[in-house]
């Protein structure tokens, strides 16, 4: 009995020993019958290290950075240490970029997979194919061809509507339909001729504000532009995403506007009479609000019965005679100035003397002054 059960414990072990050897060959074999399948071809295992780029995610919510996933095979021979990453845009511009994470340079170990978060603001390259080109210490580095996301924001229009005020303009932002997420708009800025730029505070309706795919807004933007006319302004619409917008303009043709003539008469203290003119240079009507007088103490007298009634329109090549109630009886002989103001923002001075002792007719004398917007 002891010799069946010897011989049994014989064939059990000879038959696992004998399946352990078929396991074996038939590896080696499956090994030689793949890479001789890879050997014929052409490909073999490469001498030095190289990887592949094998996802880029550029993020809508954030046009400033973006993802790289990089591996670095197993059958490498060595490490992979990732020192730089490029990219590299449909105009051949090259931008290297700055890794936030991890630490550069990296090494990766044969078969190891890591992703590689990159800063770079590509809000200028939206909808637009790029190529993501990763190097190395040592060995052949690689590159990847994406998409980045669709975003457009616009600005559709900036109005400055001298008729209206020269204190503020409208400026109307629109997040396309094609764009991939909503945008927050954060802050508005103008940059003049002379490179000087003004952030725009006050924004109505008030930032941020959330602007979605397809919708617009029209933001009052308060900014004296009164003694900026005719000149051209850049105006900068920031995002809290990253994405920006530029709009460039002309504001609109100065208006020339003067006092031509006042006249106060002995005879009659209570009133007098103010002759206001607009050039044919200017371009646009002005609404005529308000007309002032300031004595030589500093006091401002603000006119409140005129004939015509204010306020009054005023074209281009066009005058206009008021007559204004006001008793100066207390101030004859003294020196007083005269202020037109528009509601447009534009306005004329005159300096008279000696109001009620000598009448002085600017048309024949030198003392005119002329405010140009």
């Amino acid at each position: 009995m002891r010799i069946i059960k010897n011989v049994k414990a014989i064939s059990k072990l000879a038959i696992i020993l004998l399946l352990l050897m078929a396991g074996t060959v038939g590896a080696i074999l499956s090994y030689m019958l793949v890479m001789g399948y890879y050997v014929s071809i052409g490909f073999r295992v490469p001498d030095k290290t190289s990887i592949a780029v094998t996802n880029a995610i550029f993020p809508a919510e954030n046009a400033t950075m973006f993802n790289v996933t990089i591996l670095n095979p197993s059958f490498s021979p060595s490490n992979a240490n990732v020192t730089r990453i490029e990219v590299i845009t449909e105009e051949n511009n090259v931008y290297v970029t700055n890794i936030l994470r991890p630490e550069t340079p990296y090494s990766m170990k044969p078969g190891s997979l890591e992703n590689f978060t990159c800063l770079w603001n590509w809000s200028n390259y939206t909808n637009r194919e790029v190529r993501i080109a990763v190097f190395l210490a040592e060995g052949s580095g690689a590159t990847f061809r994406t998409r980045t996301p669709p975003m457009e924001l616009i600005v559709t229009s900036a109005y400055f509507n001298a008729t209206v005020s020269t204190a503020y303009f409208n400026l109307t932002v629109q997040n396309h339909w094609s764009s991939a997420t909503y945008v927050n708009v954060t802050g508005i800025s103008v940059t003049m001729e002379n490179g000087t730029s003004q952030v725009i505070s006050g924004v109505i309706p008030s930032l941020p504000h959330t602007l979605y795919p397809s919708n617009s807004t029209t933001f009052i933007c308060p900014w004296d532009w009164t003694n900026y006319r005719s000149k051209s302004v850049t105006i900068a619409v920031y995002t809290l995403q990253g994405y920006r917008a530029y709009y460039t303009q002309v504001t609109p043709p100065r208006v020339i506007l003067t006092i031509t003539e006042a006249l106060f008469n002995a005879t009659d203290m209570t009133r007098f009479n103010v002759t206001v003119q607009s050039s044919e240079l200017s371009s646009i009507n002005v609404n005529i609000i308000n007309i002032t007088v300031t004595t030589e103490d500093g006091t401002i007298h603000n006119i409140t019965y005129t004939t015509p009634p204010l306020p009054n329109v005023l074209s281009p090549t066009s005058s206009v005679t008021f007559t204004c109630t006001w008793n100066w009886t207390d101030y004859q002989g003294q020196n007083v100035t005269i202020t037109v103001c528009t509601l447009e923002g534009y306005i004329a001075t005159y300096n008279k003397t000696s109001i009620g002792s000598i009448s002085l007719n600017l048309n024949a004398t030198p003392q005119k002054f002329n405010f140009v917007l």
